[in-house]
């Protein structure tokens, strides 16, 4: 982190923000500002969504899926 170059590439994103410490995207284009990463789900975050709008399960299909245990720990 203290080589000049290596600062001038990457920037240092905390995991206070990010959930885990990571570095930037070392390409750096001309005249724009990339937009800063989102913190990565926790398991299970968007089951239910996946559920339903991306598998289309309704509310009696995703309980079904959870209960027969095939989404492990991540059922939430």
């Amino acid at each position: 982190m203290n080589d000049p170059q290596f600062a001038a590439r990457f920037s240092l994103l905390p995991h206070e923000t990010h959930g885990a410490d990571m570095l930037s995207f070392p390409v750096h284009f001309i005249d724009e500002q990339l937009a800063a990463p989102g913190r990565a789900p926790t398991v299970g975050e968007h089951t239910d969504e996946v559920l339903r709008d991306v598998l289309g399960c309704d509310e009696a299909r995703a309980a079904a899926i959870r209960e027969s245990g095939a989404l492990g720990n991540a059922a939430k």
